[in-house]
């Protein structure tokens, strides 16, 4: 999977399945012009304590139906007021970006060492890619699919070559990353899909195509932690030297965290969002402050610790970046805090949507999404670069 194909100027539906929400959006892809966003729809994914991995399919399926419904409505309202030739009346291609739970990815340095020196081409290097992404699937290739792979560098001798083809080497280091997902979701969402278009349904990452974004966007950071705090997890990656070493996650997110803290301080969800704002803002009513400011910063200590543990697992050989990219569902500042707070030393940022503004555009009215800019911005890149 050295390249794509649909590079003509086409209209395409993105549909990004989180773990606590659906979001679908009309992107128009031109060559030499930033992604637009036509229209964008959410659908929420309601939590349950205790549900099994059938139900949360079902619901998952149901709010991704709900979603293409209301795309395909959209689109037919637009369709018969637009002017002729405005924008595509179809749907060419249908681009599904899955975020944990629903997708594992791996990231891989794979050292060949060929019998004599020979030309290299996409066919001499691929059968040692796919036979390590065999080593990954391992016993489950009946359940799982590799949805993608994208190699992001192959050195000769130690350094790092762009146009590498046609070039002789006996000694080849390929830094990839493959990302795998279960084959009986991904055939139902397939399925789904094919109401819109039966031809052009692509998978994706979502964290290979924010990092894939990113490189656009802050060109400068070679080096760099990426934390996404979604509703119900966190998902993590580490970029060393413009390569992807790590992807990670664990199950807690920006919804579960207020949950636990309106747990602790014995009240409503609602309630428990307000006194984060004001504990954030320092305006917590004085009479209870210290004990409320207490329950928070203990609540806080449970994301983080989950964060350490995983980079701890992640065993790397490198220190970590000190660099990091922080984005949240909600919260934004609250989570930074958090990590500031535990990392000192670290140069944190919070990705805002001034940051990719001038990468991708937005319809007047259309909702100002950071993640599903970056992943759009991803897209276009891989497809018309």
């Amino acid at each position: 999977m050295f390249f794509s194909s649909q590079k003509k100027p086409h209209l395409a539906l993105l549909l990004d399945i989180q773990s606590s929400v659906v979001r679908g959006a009309l992107v128009y892809f031109k060559p030499s012009a930033p992604p637009e966003f036509i229209y964008i729809h959410t659908t929420a994914i309601a939590f349950k304590k205790n549900i099994g991995s059938s139900h949360l399919v079902q619901v998952t399926l149901r709010a991704v139906n709900e979603t293409i419904d209301v795309i395909l409505q959209e689109l037919s309202l637009r369709n018969s007021s637009l002017v002729p030739g405005t924008l595509p009346h179809t749907i060419r291609v249908v681009h599904y970006i899955l975020s944990s739970p629903w997708i594992i990815s791996q990231a891989k340095t794979l050292k060949i060492t060929f019998p004599k020196e020979i030309k290299l081409t996409k066919h001499s290097l691929q059968p040692a890619i796919t036979e390590e992404r065999n080593k990954i699937i391992g016993n489950e290739a009946d359940q799982l699919s590799v949805i993608e792979e994208k190699v992001f560098d192959i050195r000769i001798n130690d350094y790092s070559l762009s146009h590498w083809e046609g070039r002789k080497a006996k000694h080849v280091d390929i830094s990839f990353v493959v990302s795998v997902a279960g084959s009986r979701i991904i055939e139902r969402l397939r399925e789904v899909a094919q109401r819109v278009t039966d031809i052009h349904i692509e998978f994706h990452s979502s964290l290979l195509l924010q990092t894939i974004g990113i490189q656009k966007v802050f060109p400068h950071y070679s080096s760099y932690l990426l934390i996404h705090i979604h509703g119900e997890l966190t998902d993590v990656v580490i970029i060393h030297k413009y390569l992807c070493i790590f992807f990670g996650s664990f199950p807690l997110g920006v919804y579960g965290l207020i949950r636990k803290l309106s747990e602790a301080i014995k009240t409503d969800i609602h309630t428990a969002q307000s006194l984060l704002t004001l504990y954030m803002d320092g305006h917590l009513d004085p009479s209870h402050a210290t004990g409320t400011q207490k329950i928070i910063d203990e609540t806080s200590y449970l994301w983080m610790n989950e964060l350490e543990k995983l980079l701890i697992q992640a065993g790397l050989s490198t220190p970590l970046p000190s660099e990091t990219i922080i984005s949240a569902r909600s919260h934004d500042d609250y989570f930074m805090h958090i990590f500031k707070k535990a990392k000192p030393a670290s140069r944190a940022t919070l990705l805002t949507f001034e940051d990719i503004q001038h990468h991708v555009h937005f319809a007047r009215h259309t909702e100002h999404l950071r993640i599903l800019g970056l992943c759009a911005l991803g897209i276009h890149s891989n497809r018309y670069e």
